[in-house]
């Protein structure tokens, strides 16, 4: 997956897969994810299920090996 830096949002970097946008940012040492479909209304912030990362590249793992029935996700879609 490739990742690119949010213009607009500093320490943001997204990246798409599987039908996925992911946004991983970093806030005091810790990394989190935001999953949103691209055309459903599914979406997932690890915040929600008390889940963060050591590093950037431990979130990435997290987003290549994303699939939503595994979590809690939100959205009309599931």
């Amino acid at each position: 997956m490739r990742w690119t830096e949010n213009k607009n949002a500093r320490g943001f970097y997204d990246g798409k897969k599987g039908g996925f946008e992911f946004t991983i940012t970093c806030n005091g040492g810790r990394h989190y994810v935001v999953a949103s479909h691209l055309k459903k209304d599914i979406r997932l912030n690890t915040l929600w299920i008390d889940t963060d990362f050591d590093t950037f590249e431990d979130a990435e793992i997290f987003c290549e090996n994303f699939k939503w029935k595994q979590y809690v996700c939100i959205g009309d879609d599931v």
